[in-house]
This record gives C-alpha cells, sequence and structure tokens, in this order.
C-alpha cells in the first residue's frame, strides 16, 4: 500500500512540475530560487517585523509596492521573468512592377490518320472480344 501512496504522488508532482514547465518556460529556475524567498522571509520576519507570508507577498509583489526598488531582490523567484515566446519582424519590402507575359496561341493542324480506332493503344482498356472456340 505504501508503494502505491509513493508512487501516486510522485506522479501527480512530475506531472504537475511538466504542466508548469510547458505553460510558463523558465519555471525550473523560478523554481530553484524558492529557497532564497523562504531566507528573505525569514529576514523580513527578523528585521521588519512582518506579521504574515501574505503581507510579504505584497510587500514584494504588489503593483504600488516601493519597497522591490529599495532592496536588491534579484535573486527572488518572478522578480524577473523575460521570455520571447513569439518574435514578429515588420520589413518594408521594396515593390516592383512585373508584367504578366501575353499568352501566345498556337493552332496545331489536327491530322485525321490519329483518330482511327486501330491507332488506339492496345491494352487492358480494350473492349472485350468474342473467341469461339472449335
Amino acid at each position: 500500500m505504501k508503494h502505491g501512496f509513493i508512487k501516486k504522488w510522485s506522479f501527480l508532482f512530475l506531472g504537475t512540475l511538466f504542466l508548469l514547465s510547458s505553460l510558463m518556460p523558465g519555471f525550473t529556475e523560478q523554481l530553484n530560487k524558492l529557497p532564497s524567498l523562504v531566507n528573505h522571509y525569514r529576514h523580513h520576519v527578523l528585521e521588519h517585523d512582518t506579521a504574515s507570508f501574505a503581507e510579504f507577498i505584497e510587500l514584494h509583489y504588489g503593483d504600488g509596492s516601493v519597497h522591490k526598488t529599495e532592496e536588491n531582490h534579484q535573486d527572488l523567484p518572478l522578480y524577473q521573468v523575460s521570455s520571447t515566446i513569439l518574435l514578429v519582424i515588420v520589413q518594408e519590402f521594396p515593390s516592383y512592377n512585373v508584367e504578366a507575359p501575353t499568352a501566345a496561341f498556337i493552332e496545331h493542324a489536327v491530322f485525321r490518320h490519329k483518330l482511327y480506332a486501330f491507332n488506339s493503344p492496345k491494352g487492358i482498356f480494350q473492349p472485350p472480344r468474342w473467341v469461339y472456340y472449335s
């Protein structure tokens, strides 16, 4: 029973890790920065008397936060995330006026000797013939 439990949770963990890695490029690099987030939170608890983890997150990742520019937070996860998913380069191309050539019609003479039945190809698409055996 314990082996099945470990297998199920490891599958769930690896599946979630694979899903998040495919949805957010660079997720594993950001995941490696989690210990520095915990250490920085401990620093705030000891030095700045931050009451909760939610206040710490608001202080560092909130829109109107002044604190994120005061200190060096380069090692915090999701602080600097940049990824190029689609690159579009718009370039002007010179225009050329190319005139289409006019079609020249050549009349071919129709020769009557090509219209006879004995000139038709011999093969499997011939009409059936009666064979008389004596």
